[in-house]
C-alpha cells in the first residue's frame, strides 16, 4: 500500500531489532520484526485525513496502561484502536478542539448518552506508528497522512507511541530497538537527517508536561542511537 514504512531502512543487513515473537500478522519473530504490520485501515477516517506536505519533526509518545493497572486505554494495538475509536474519552481527544479540561463535561454528556455518530465516524488512532511491548510495529496512519498527536506538529510531524505507561514502567529492550528503526527508516525513506528533522519527546512540544513519554523513558539514549545511523 502506497504509503506504509519500508522498516528495513531502518535496520542492519540481517539482522532484527530484539526478538519479538510471532505476531497477529501470522509471521515469525524476525519477519515481524523486520516490516510493519498495516493497520491503516482500522478505521474509516483514514482515509478522509488531510495530507502532510513537510516533515520538520518525530515526536515520540507513550500511550496504554501500566502492568497490572485497570484496564484503561489498553495494553496492545487492539485496545488503543478501542480507546480512540469507541470510548468517550479517547473520541474526544482525536475529534473535538480544546484542552482536556474543556472536553471533560463532553466526555462525561457522552458516557451517559453516548457518542454521536458524526464523531464515531471521524475517529482514529492519532498516531502513524504503535510499537507493543514485543517490539511488533504497527503502521496506523500512511506516512503523508496528518495526525492528531501534538499540537505544532499535526500538520508536520509524525507521532511514534510506544505501548505502555513509562511514568510506571519502563520500555522494553525490543520496543527501543524497533523505535530506533522506525525513526531511521522514516528519515531515510524521506531523505533527511535528524540535523534537518527534531526527534523530541511529547513533552519537549508541550505547553504543560504531562511525563510523555515518561520518565522511565530513555529519551536522549533513543536520541542518540538514531543520530548514531547517519
Amino acid at each position: 500500500m502506497e504509503g506504509l514504512l519500508d522498516l528495513e531502512l531502518g535496520l542492519p543487513p540481517r539482522s532484527a531489532p530484539g526478538s519479538a515473537p510471532v505476531g497477529d500478522s501470522g509471521e515469525g519473530s524476525e519477519a515481524v520484526a523486520r516490516q510493519v504490520v498495516d493497520r491503516t485501515g482500522h478505521s474509516p477516517a483514514v482515509a478522509g485525513r488531510p495530507q502532510r506536505t513537510s516533515l520538520r519533526g518525530i515526536v515520540l509518545h507513550r500511550i496504554g496502561d501500566a502492568i497490572g493497572a485497570p484496564p484503561a486505554e489498553g495494553r496492545d494495538v487492539a485496545g488503543i484502536i478501542t480507546f480512540f475509536t469507541t470510548t468517550p474519552e479517547g473520541v474526544a481527544t482525536v475529534t473535538v478542539e480544546g484542552s482536556w479540561e474543556s472536553k471533560l463535561p463532553l466526555i462525561e454528556k457522552w458516557r451517559t448518552e453516548g457518542i454521536p455518530e458524526k464523531n464515531r465516524a471521524r475517529a482514529f488512532v492519532p498516531y502513524s506508528f504503535l510499537i507493543d511491548p514485543r517490539g511488533v510495529v504497527s503502521q496506523m496512519l500512511p506516512l503523508q497522512a496528518v495526525g492528531a498527536h501534538a499540537y505544532g506538529y499535526n500538520q508536520s510531524g509524525i507521532g511514534v507511541a510506544f505501548i505502555g505507561d513509562f511514568r510506571v514502567d519502563a520500555p522494553t529492550p525490543q520496543q527501543l530497538d524497533c523505535g530506533v528503526a522506525v525513526c531511521v527508516a522514516i528519515l531515510r525513506q524521506h531523505h533527511l537527517t535528524p540535523a534537518t528533522v527534531k526527534l523530541c519527546g511529547h513533552d519537549e512540544v508541550r505547553s504543560i508536561p504531562k511525563q510523555c513519554p515518561g520518565l522511565n523513558y530513555p529519551l536522549e539514549e533513543v536520541r542518540r542511537r538514531i543520530i548514531a545511523a547517519f
